[in-house]
C-alpha cells in the first residue's frame, strides 16, 4: 500500500507486481531444505559455492521468467523456458543444473543478439 501511495499507482496492480519480482526470495527456503549444504554445515567449499551460484542464477531465470523481461521483453515460450530453467538449476544436481543453465543462457543469449539488431527496447528509451 505505502508503495502505491507513493507511486501514485494502483495498490492491487503494484502488490502483485511486487510479488512476482519478490518470488525469488519466497522460494529461499525450499532451497535450503533442498540442498542443505547451502546452510554452509558439512560440505565441500567448492561445492557450497557451486550450489550458491546455480541457486542464484536459478532465482534470477525465475524472476525473469516470471516478470517477462530480462535483457528484452520475453515471449511466452521464453518465460516458460525461462520457469523450467529456472526450477532446474534450483533443485540440487549436476544433470538439472547443467540443463538449466544450458537454456537460461541461450534465452540470455538470443534476446541480447534479438536486442543488438533492433537497437533499445521502447519501453527503456526515455
Amino acid at each position: 500500500m505505502a508503495g502505491a501511495a507513493i507511486a501514485k499507482a494502483e495498490p492491487f496492480k503494484t502488490g502483485v507486481t511486487a510479488t512476482r519480482i519478490a518470488i525469488g526470495a519466497f522460494i529461499v527456503p525450499y532451497i535450503f531444505v533442498l540442498n542443505p549444504s547451502m546452510l554452509l554445515i558439512d560440505a565441500a567449499p567448492l561445492d557450497i559455492i557451486l550450489n550458491v551460484l546455480t541457486a542464484l542464477l536459478g532465482m534470477y531465470a525465475l524472476s525473469g521468467g516470471l516478470t517477462g523481461f530480462v535483457q528484452d521483453d520475453c515471449t511466452w515460450y521464453e518465460r516458460l523456458l525461462l520457469i523450467a530453467g529456472g526450477l532446474c538449476m534450483i533443485k540440487p544436481g549436476w544433470i538439472t543444473d547443467s540443463v538449466g543453465l544450458a537454456i537460461t543462457a541461450a534465452i540470455i543469449v538470443w534476446q541480447t543478439v534479438r536486442v543488438k539488431k533492433r537497437g533499445v527496447s521502447p519501453k527503456l528509451s526515455v
